[in-house]
C-alpha cells in the first residue's frame, strides 16, 4: 500500500478503535544483512508498498495516539508485527 494511504488508513483505523482496542501492523524484518534489507525495501517499494521497519512503524502508531506499542519477536523470514493500544 501506498505511503500516503497507509498513513491515512492508520489514522483512520484508530480513530475507529474502541478504548482498549490494538491495532497490529506488519512490516518488514531486519536480518540477513544490509544488502538484504535494502533489496526488501526495494521489492517493496517497486510493488507499491510502504517499507517500515521496527522503529517506523512504533513510532507510526505512537503518532497516532496509541500506547503500549511493542514489536513482537517473530521466526526468521517471517514479518515482524508491531502492536500498540488506544
Amino acid at each position: 500500500m501506498p505511503e500516503p494511504a497507509f498513513s491515512t488508513g492508520i489514522t483512520r483505523i484508530v480513530t475507529a478503535l474502541r478504548p482498549g482496542g490494538v491495532l497490529v501492523v506488519g512490516h518488514g524484518a531486519p536480518g540477513g544483512g544490509e544488502l538484504a534489507e535494502a533489496i526488501t525495501r526495494f521489492k517493496t517499494v517497486i510493488y507499491g508498498g510502504t517499507p517500515l521497519d521496527a522503529a517506523a512503524a512504533r513510532g507510526l502508531l505512537s503518532e497516532n495516539g496509541l500506547t503500549c506499542v511493542q514489536t513482537a519477536a517473530t521466526p526468521p523470514g517471517a514479518p515482524a508485527l508491531t502492536a500498540g493500544q488506544k
